[in-house]
């Protein structure tokens, strides 16, 4: 397959960038990853935003135009023998100078590439094991709120979870409060109401966290942004997280101890099926 880069459809084995491109330096850039269902991009405006948002934080000239994107994405797709799949955009500062100014790096560099979908990412019934992280997540809240090309803590914590034998690991920050795992937001059940950390907390505000808030609202689900420690959250026994290339996942184990399932989270998952399929493109 061919990958958009700067302007130009190169094959993947030839695609290639700047040793001295920053992102590569420093990981100075931000990216998005859209999952690709019956060969349309899921919640294209709500990606493009972030991502626009996010270039914007970072002071990188660069705004992805939806319009623009929409013809890359589709382009991409059209290749694809396959109707499900992963999109991914990424946008760095592009090549400068040695040292951390970003003084002269004026062209940044774009690409987006299409990806297979991770094994069980369609099916019904995957369920996902759970163990804290020895980590602590440092509360910057730019680095936190945006999906930067730095993902040093989330490499660690996939290393750290696959050492345990799990597939994910949840993070505290300094305060000891429960943030997100390794890669999506977490939701629990607290008596009768579903929770989940507030953005303060340092945690990355997920396009799909977002859908499944405005979700509860629409069937009348009582949902709180609430901070817990890591004793409190462990009490509950309804668990799921959620992420844009896997929708919502359930968890089935933390550390030893066996969750149950919840009829909220079976509606909730229809619910958002729904809204997949809704999804305007572009």
């Amino acid at each position: 397959m061919n990958v958009y880069l700067n302007d130009a459809w190169v094959a993947e084995a030839e695609a290639s960038v700047s040793v001295f491109d920053r992102g590569f330096l420093y990981g100075d850039g931000c990216f998005e990853t859209l999952r690709i269902a019956d060969n349309k991009p899921l919640f294209w405006r709500e990606h493009l935003n972030r991502l626009n948002t996010s270039l914007q934080a970072l002071a990188i000239p660069y705004r992805a135009d939806p319009q623009r994107w929409a013809e890359i994405a589709q382009h991409l797709i059209q290749q694809s023998p396959k109707t499900d799949a992963v999109l991914r955009i990424q946008v760095t500062r592009g090549r400068g100078k040695r040292g951390y100014s970003a003084a002269g790096a004026v062209q940044p560099t774009v690409m987006a590439s299409l990806h297979p979908t991770p094994t069980g990412a369609t099916e019904q019934g995957t369920a996902w094991r759970l163990a804290r992280s020895d980590m602590t997540q440092p509360r910057q809240w730019l680095l936190n709120h945006h999906k930067t090309s730095n993902k040093l803590l989330q490499i660690l914590g996939k290393t750290e979870a696959e050492a345990k034998g799990v597939d994910e690991v949840v993070f505290l920050n300094k305060d000891g409060l429960v943030t997100e795992t390794t890669s999506g937001n977490l939701f629990w059940l607290d008596g009768d109401h579903l929770v989940t950390p507030p953005l303060k907390t340092g945690i990355l505000p997920g396009i799909t966290r977002k859908i499944i808030l405005d979700l509860c609202d629409t069937l009348s689900l009582p949902i709180k942004e609430h901070s817990v420690t890591w004793n409190e959250f462990i009490r509950t026994d309804v668990v799921f997280l959620t992420q844009s290339v896997w929708g919502i996942v359930a968890i089935s184990m933390i550390g030893d101890k066996a969750l149950e399932t919840h009829h909220w989270v079976e509606d909730l998952k229809g619910a958002y099926q729904t809204s997949c399929d809704q999804a305007p493109f572009p």
